[in-house]
């Protein structure tokens, strides 16, 4: 990370402002097309699930994000990798069945339940969780996003821990093998997206 790209952990109040730019780079996502295929409302129902994610990672992980809020990475810690019923509701996912729709919301519980399978059997233990990673569209290719990954990526040195993540882009795996991560397995989600697991190793 350079001195022109000043990274920091985000407040609570910092995720929420993060939902809106960041979410603009996930619109043709295969997951966000999976979940929320009517174009018309997915603007709004991706603005409302990355706050909620963000908001989800800052109380139990961290955040990191620049001054103006348009890249960010969102972190689970060791520990709290896996997402559970109660801290969701804490942080008010209960409104994704009316933010989502029903049928967004059931396929996302057959989405989650399946990707947390295959994370927990290929990562039994201690690690660091890389839920999202995004640049808003006008900041990309401009280095905040290879920024906020590597404040997480030091922190998990710093602790001699591997590090998990999901991506449904071969875009997003090779950024990631030029990186160090290593695909660990390549499998399809609900039956229709492409999912690649992918870790990186402490050497």
């Amino acid at each position: 990370m350079n001195e022109s790209t000043p990274i920091h952990i985000a407040t609570e109040s910092d995720s929420k402002q993060l939902g809106e730019p960041v979410s603009e780079a996930f619109f043709n996502d295969p997951m966000a097309v999976y979940l929320m295929p009517d174009e018309s409302k997915r603007r709004s129902q991706l603005k409302w699930f990355f706050s909620t994610t963000y908001r989800y990672c800052q109380r139990w992980g961290e955040v990191h994000t620049n001054d103006s809020f348009t890249a960010g990475s969102a972190w689970l810690k060791p520990g709290h990798t896996s997402m559970t019923s109660l801290n969701l509701m804490r942080i008010g996912f209960c409104q994704a069945p009316f933010r989502l729709g029903m049928t967004g919301f059931k396929n996302l519980g057959k989405f989650s339940d399946e990707a947390d399978s295959t994370h927990k059997r290929l990562m039994p233990d201690d690690h660091w969780y890389l839920l999202a990673l995004g640049v808003a569209p006008s900041s990309q290719k401009s280095g905040l996003g290879t920024a906020a990954l590597s404040a997480g990526l030091q922190k998990a040195a710093s602790s001699n821990l591997p590090v998990y993540l999901e991506t449904m882009t071969e875009q997003n795996v090779e950024y990631y093998l030029k990186r160090d991560f290593r695909v660990a397995e390549e499998y399809i989600l609900g039956s229709q997206v492409r999912t690649w697991a992918m870790i990186k190793d402490q050497t």
